[in-house]
């Protein structure tokens, strides 16, 4: 009898040895991959439009933007850089013209949808407001 349970206690032991256990997973980041347009509302010029071209290597965001604006010469676009976290996104917007000001938005991801705030930053006037995007 005291070899049967022994050879069971054996068997259990090395069959749990080849378990894996499921330790802690890491937290998915927000899925910002892809093309989004929408609008802009800016509290110094107005209504406007923003297109942001994203690539994503896990929280790492890169790509172009561009945006149309309803003031003349206010159209202009760049070059893309942030992160993800897990369900918001921050991210630089860096204007082609580097006279041109550059922009911090930030803000929630939720499936097909954005809502980012930004300010402008390196600029001789401070520009902020709400940008609303839709992923296309």
């Amino acid at each position: 009898m005291r070899q049967v349970v022994n050879a069971l206690l054996f068997t259990v032991l090395v069959a749990s040895c080849g378990e894996k256990s499921s330790g802690p997973t890491a937290p998915s980041v927000a899925q910002a991959a892809g093309t989004w347009r929408g609008t802009i509302n800016e509290t110094t010029s107005g209504a406007g439009q923003l297109t942001l071209t994203i690539a994503q290597n896990g929280s790492t965001l890169s790509g172009t933007w561009a945006s149309l604006s309803q003031n003349p010469g206010g159209s202009t676009g760049g070059t893309l850089s942030g992160t993800a976290g897990t369900s918001n996104i921050t991210v630089t917007l860096t204007d082609s013209n580097p006279t041109n000001c550059s922009y911090n938005l930030t803000g929630p991801v939720s499936g097909s949808q954005m809502s980012l705030t930004y300010a402008s930053f390196n600029c001789p006037v401070a520009f902020t407001g709400t940008v609303t995007l839709t992923k296309q």
